[in-house]
Parts: C-alpha cells; structure tokens; sequence
C-alpha cells in the first residue's frame, strides 16, 4: 500500500510541474552569489582605495621588501635623510654611443662597486617612510631607478642586480606598456614580485610644464589608473619625463594618489619639502667607474 501511495505521488508531482511549463523557470532571476574562488584573483586584493575613471579591480598591495637589521644599522629619519638616488635609461650589450646608454659590463662593474662598498637598495616607498616616520636601515643605502620601461632593462640588468641582492624601481610610459622595445605587463609583474617598485613616466612621456591643465589629468591620473589595471600592482611613484618641473605639477601628483615623485638633480639629502621632487644621479653612458664612485662620494648634500 505504501509502494502504490509513492507512485501516485511521484506522477502527480510530475503533472504538476508540466502543467507550471516555463512559467516556473522565468521566476529564477537570481544569479547564485559570488564567492572568493569565483572572483578573478586580482579583485581578491586589498589595496588603498583610488581615484577611478570607471569601476576596475583593486591592484595588488606590493608589500616593501623586508630588511633584516643588523647592529650596525640605525633608524634613519624622520626628517632629513641622505640617501643617493641613481638614474638609468638602457643597459645594454652593444650600446650606441648616446648618453643614456650604459654597456652592460660597465653596469655589473657599478653594481659590484655598489656591493663591495656595503650598499643595500630601498625602493621610493621606503625614502618616504624614512622622510615621515623614520626606518631602520643600514650604514648605506641606494635607490636604482630605470626610466621608460625599455626592455633591456628587465633582459640585462635585472639579472645582474639580483646577482647582488639589489633591487630598483622602473618608471613606465604608460601607453607604451607592452610595445616592441619596451617592457610587457607579466615582466613587470615578475619585478615586482621580485621587490622592484613600479612608477609611472605619464601616459605619453610629454613635457607636463607645457601640458594644458585639462591634459593633466591623463598623463598623471589615468597613467596611474592604466598600469595598475594592466600590471596589477599598486603604482604610487611618478618621474617626470626630462624632469621637467613647475610648483603645480608637485600638488597634482600628489592629489593623484601619489606618495614620492622623481626628478634630476645632484642632491642626496631629501626631506619632506622634496618629496614631490626628488633629486637623481643620472649615470651617463660615457661615466668611468672612478667617475661612478666619485659621484656617489661628491654628490651635493643641500
């Protein structure tokens, strides 16, 4: 009696649903929720809320670089800190004869300089944490910089920098992310994974003491906004293109979400007043290794 009662049931059930048809169906609307493993991984980051243009993923938090302190080391800052900041633009095997061109051997040479002498590298962020709120560091201490993303960069002196622990920080023309001679989004991704920090050169690699002030916005802003949507990474360090500089444009970075800004210059001491526009040892194709060491030795103090 049971077993007949079941049957009945289940052919009733039946019944009923193919006479409901596809008025059942229209009634389920909602989609079923999201959790974090169907979430594309970059927006499973936390990151420092941003200005947006339109509604992208959170960039990933590239966290500093440890440091493991030593005796000798010593909390440097807050305030007046004097820390070189070197400037590059290609490494290379086979350089023309231009300015900005280092032989790649003649770079191993400085980097062995930089090591043999007791260097160790911080990224920008980490100058800022020392200018603000003082960071323990060791006697000596170098930041590396690279301009434009050419992408001998990542094929010559990445390696040789992590041959010596050390490690930079590369400034990016924006709209040339990924172009031929220039540095893709996954290299980028593989330096800042490895410690580098990540900056923005504008969107166009343009003078901004002649942009118009409605261009701003896209060279400084939306540069920013491009690389981290593309790379991934937190961009929070800009250089301006030829270091060209007037007052406004250090204000602008700065609303723009930026925390340091790089331009040229011979001094090594930097505080709270230049942040927006830190001076930078630009290393010259033509520079002897003598002439290298005597930079970092004789570089202005104030």
């Amino acid at each position: 009696m049971l077993i007949k009662s079941s049957w009945i049931y289940l052919i009733l059930t039946i019944a009923l649903t193919a006479c409901s048809g596809s008025s059942t169906t229209s009634l389920v609307t909602t989609a079923p929720p999201m959790t974090t493993s169907t979430l594309p991984k970059i927006m499973t980051q936390v990151a420092t809320p941003i200005p947006s243009l339109t509604s992208t993923p959170s960039p990933t938090s590239t966290p500093s670089p440890s440091l493991t302190p030593t005796p000798t080391w010593a909390i440097v800052g807050p305030g007046l800190v004097d820390i070189p900041i070197l400037l590059y633009h290609h490494v290379h095997p086979d350089p023309p004869s231009l300015n900005y061109w280092v032989d790649v051997d003649i770079f191993e040479d400085q980097m062995q300089a930089l090591s043999q002498r007791g260097y160790h590298t911080i990224t920008p962020t980490q100058l800022r944490q020392a200018i603000l709120q003082g960071l323990q560091l060791p006697p000596k201490t170098v930041i590396i910089t690279f301009d434009d993303g050419n992408q001998d960069n990542y094929e010559y002196a990445f390696p040789i920098m992590q041959k010596y622990g050390f490690i930079g920080a590369i400034y990016i023309v924006a709209n040339r992310l990924s172009a031929e001679g220039f540095l893709s989004a996954e290299q980028l991704q593989e330096l800042a994974a490895a410690g580098w920090e990540i900056g923005s050169h504008s969107m166009t690699h343009t003078d901004l003491a002649d942009v118009a002030a409605n261009k701003l916005r896209e060279e400084i802003l939306d540069s920013r906004l491009r690389l981290e949507r593309e790379i991934g990474v937190e961009v929070r360090s800009f250089a301006y293109p030829f270091g060209s500089f007037v007052s406004a444009l250090g204000s602008k970075v700065e609303n723009y979400g930026y925390w340091t800004a790089m331009g040229l210059g011979k001094k090594t001491l930097h505080d709270l007043n230049t942040i927006y526009y830190l001076d930078r040892l630009t290393i010259y194709g033509t520079m002897t290794l003598g002439e290298f060491e005597a930079l970092l030795d004789g570089s202005t103090k104030i």
